[in-house]
């Protein structure tokens, strides 16, 4: 491609690559990643509760589950989740935060145990603290607690932060920033998460994040019809297991009454009841 069909292209549709060379950081960019994932947080804060649907594609040792869901999400570490198949309802997982519950009505089975990253990933290989995993499902990196920073900006144009903790625990997030916002000052740059590495101590990958098919969402709450871009779209892996698991929302509602026992359950008539600890 040469030189004049690349400009032609920069300028007629906005759009950066394609053979034609990196794409530029914001003009005014930001420094100090604390200051960045501070915005990226405080844009995500009005989402306090979710209801959405959709479908989940998960992979597991060579295995492929699909199934339509409906979900609650609840700040900050509440989360329900429904599985469907075409011949019924398959699964039910709910978590309050402290206490985890798991109706498997394939096998027969309801587990009840603590909330925990192991029992979460019983239903879809999400292995995170409940309260990580209601901030992934909501956009959000985890937090990590005494970290050291840095912030690059990447060659596609996004903001790329590296965390480690006291345990060497790292991460990597990567931050894009809204089109019609790269030549604005950094702090009037919308924000929003397109993936997340976690590493451990050994360097090793533990687990990626992936997002896309951001939409602006309305909020049921604001009058003047303030909308929050949502990723429609989340990949979640854990390649060390083999676990690959793609959620696709059709629809998502913010700031949603969520309803009186929504995170709880009672074991179906028939189910097997069983406590299940934290898997080590």
């Amino acid at each position: 491609m040469g030189r004049v069909a690349c400009v032609g292209i920069w300028i007629g549709i906005g759009l950066l690559g394609m053979g034609c060379g990196p794409r530029p950081c914001p003009s005014r960019p930001h420094r100090d990643p604390a200051v960045a994932l501070r915005m990226l947080y405080a844009m995500r804060r009005p989402m306090t509760a979710i209801r959405a649907s959709g479908s989940v594609e998960h992979w597991e040792d060579g295995e492929r589950v699909r199934a339509d869901i409906s979900m609650f999400v609840e700040r900050p570490d509440r989360v329900r989740i429904d599985a469907m198949t075409p011949v019924g309802r398959a699964a039910t997982l709910t978590s309050d935060g402290t206490r985890f519950q798991l109706s498997d009505l394939r096998a027969g089975r309801f587990l009840e145990g603590p909330a925990c990253a192991g029992n979460l990933a019983r239903l879809g290989g999400l292995a995170l603290e409940p309260a990580d995993a209601v901030r992934l499902l909501l956009g959000e990196p985890p937090r990590f607690a005494g970290v050291a920073a840095s912030l690059l900006c990447t060659h596609d144009g996004t903001y790329g932060i590296t965390q480690r903790d006291a345990t060497g625990r790292s991460a990597y997030i990567e931050i894009g920033v809204r089109e019609s916002d790269f030549d604005r000052p950094a702090h009037e740059q919308h924000l929003r998460l397109l993936s997340v590495e976690v590493r451990r101590p050994d360097g090793a990958l533990d687990w990626r994040a992936r997002y896309d098919a951001y939409r602006v969402v309305r909020d049921r709450r604001s009058a003047r019809g303030l909308g929050i871009a949502f990723a429609h779209r989340i990949v979640f892996e854990r390649p060390s297991l083999g676990v690959r698991t793609t959620v696709r929302f059709d629809e998502v509602a913010i700031g949603v009454e969520v309803p009186p026992g929504a995170f709880e359950q009672r074991p179906r008539r028939g189910l097997r009841v069983e406590r299940v600890d934290c898997p080590r």
